[in-house]
């Protein structure tokens, strides 16, 4: 089998291409607008489909250079971190505590319920764990980090394997399960109408007139080469800062990713730094500006699409049906969590339903497609405040958080 490999400045442009492509697709298709299916998701699910057919027809295997699509992801999170500050984190200090714990208790879960249903099929010990919060909650970075110690433990051989195919899975239906979702929820409860007439007064239509609002016309009017400079500038600025650090934490031992620190710098800087009204003044520090907001879609769409399109749809064809089944059954969980526990818990309105959205994608695929949900929930009922500062803090921290809880649970199999 040939290897065809696509350089990175190429990868990023037919990241923005595909973008383009989704977009395009949903607004021509009613029924993607109704489950509010991301836009990347849609064109990098079919790009991922035309590379896969290439590769059944042609046996030659198209793969992408990611390096500049993880630099997209770090450009996203300082963009959240400047649009926060520690005022707006109090704010929201009591819905983050509830969240951070309900995503400690499902972590937990999905261990105990991967361990269970493995011992269900008669399948091996330690794949309970690796197809629970070590692919899903964690995704496929830390499936390749922890794939081999599990393979080593327990004697699974082709332990990498099955944790990508399982990630695979993981970020496909989470990219897709976010939005139906969030949409349930609002509709069964009709919180588009109550959110819109009490906070942004929309007319009851809703869909993409939640953009007529008055803040977003107070946003957009404010879209200029002065805004957009300003932000690019300042988020050029965190990334720098959130770098040094990064070099003196190291130092101290202190292993933390840079979109982390990055955005911890964002949310200091726009603590710290004075606020002013956004104007043509030269170097205005943004905060929660139009051109902030737009860098964050941008940013967060392209890599999103660049993950999608980048997955190997083979790799679900290797995984024995059993495995298959457990994901499945993972999938529920997930579903039913959000239904009866996190909506309820983070106050059964507007703002927990967007949440939703986010822990579906958090849960069992990857951040970016969780905040990717959001994203199109919002744009299409009407923006959000809360959700996207604690979600993103959540977030940022949930590697961190996965990693203390696999470790006890793959102790327990020694």
């Amino acid at each position: 089998m040939d290897t065809f490999e696509i350089r990175s400045l190429i990868s990023i442009s037919i990241g923005i291409l595909v973008l383009f492509i989704g977009k395009r697709i949903n607004g021509n298709i009613q029924a993607l607008q109704n489950l509010s299916i991301p836009d990347s998701v849609t064109g990098g699910l079919i790009a991922a489909l035309v590379i896969t057919l290439v590769k059944w027809t042609t046996d030659i295997e198209v793969v992408f250079d990611l390096g500049a699509r993880d630099f997209l992801l770090i450009y996203f999170f300082t963009t959240v971190g400047i649009s926060s500050n520690l005022t707006n984190m109090r704010r929201g200090g009591k819905a983050l505590g509830i969240l951070l714990g309900l995503v400690i208790a499902f972590i937990t879960i999905q261990n105990i319920f991967g361990e269970w249903t493995v011992n269900l099929f008669g399948l091996q010990q330690g794949l309970g764990p690796l197809l629970g919060s070590v692919s899903l909650a964690g995704g496929h970075g830390v499936t390749i980090a922890w794939a081999p110690i599990f393979a080593k433990q327990f004697g699974i051989k082709n332990a990498l394997e099955i944790g990508i195919a399982a990630s695979t899975f993981g970020l496909i239906v989470a990219s897709l399960i976010g939005g139906p979702i969030a949409n349930h929820l609002i509709r069964k409860n009709q919180l588009n109408l109550d959110h819109k007439k009490e906070t942004y007064n929309v007319n009851r239509n809703g869909g993409e007139n939640a953009n007529n609002t008055a803040l977003n016309n107070q946003l957009l009017s404010k879209l200029d080469y002065n805004s957009i400079l300003s932000s690019v500038l300042a988020v050029n600025i965190c990334i720098i800062l959130g770098k040094i650090c990064q070099g003196f934490l190291f130092k101290l031992d202190i292993q933390l990713p840079l979109f982390v620190v990055s955005m911890i710098v964002g949310i200091i800087l726009s603590s710290i730094l004075p606020d002013r009204k956004i104007s043509n003044d030269f170097l205005i520090w943004p905060k929660q500006t139009a051109a902030l907001l737009l860098l964050a879609e941008l940013s967060l769409g392209t890599f999103l699409a660049m993950s999608i399109m980048s997955l190997q749809f083979w790799d679900l064809l290797d995984l024995p049906p059993a495995l298959l089944l457990i994901l499945v059954f993972q999938t529920i969980l997930s579903i039913v969590v959000n239904l009866y526990l996190v909506f309820p818990l983070m106050g059964r309105n507007y703002e927990s339903a967007v949440i939703c959205a986010g822990f579906a994608g958090m849960s069992i695929g990857s951040s970016a497609a969780g905040l990717a949900n959001m994203t199109a929930i919002s744009r299409r009922y009407g923006p959000t405040n809360k959700a996207f500062i604690v979600v993103p803090l959540i977030a940022t921290f949930i590697e961190i958080i996965n990693s203390a809880l696999i470790i006890p649970a793959s102790i327990r199999f020694l």
